[in-house]
């Protein structure tokens, strides 16, 4: 986990997410050497990227847990697993990009339930570890 008191730190090999598949900045020779065929970014961030990234010398970087509550850039999250979710078909339409995934396969219904209870109860957690730090900072 990242300092609080930096902007933005290293993460040391070993951390459970030293690699992420969200908004990201990378190095190309560095993605390279995390990228396997046949992996989704799932797999990327939970299997064997997680251990390619702890294989090599190369460094990475994270913002602080507190730029979650102003975060220097919106990340939507569209597609999940290969469908396009509610959220991703309503930003696409509101930015008149719609055709460009218009023929991806659209989530269920249930699976869009899931997803936006899934973000819900995880971004609350990380509100609440966030809300912690502060307070304990504090003392």
């Amino acid at each position: 986990m990242v300092n609080e008191a930096e902007e933005i730190g290293e993460l040391p090999k070993g951390s459970r997410y030293r690699i992420s598949m969200t908004v990201a900045l990378w190095k190309k020779e560095t993605l390279l050497k995390i990228l396997k065929a046949g992996e989704t970014a799932w797999d990327i961030e939970k299997r064997g990227g997680l251990q390619r990234a702890n294989e090599i010398n190369d460094r990475f970087y994270a913002l602080p847990i507190g730029s979650f509550s102003n975060p220097p850039l919106l990340d939507i999250h569209l597609i999940s697993k290969r469908q396009l979710m509610w959220r991703g078909t309503k930003l696409l339409k509101n930015e008149n990009i719609f055709h460009y995934l218009e023929d991806r396969p659209k989530a269920s219904s249930w699976k869009n339930i899931y997803f936006e209870c899934y973000d819900l109860i995880w971004n609350l957690y990380y509100r609440m570890i966030w809300f912690y730090k502060k307070i304990k900072s504090r003392e």
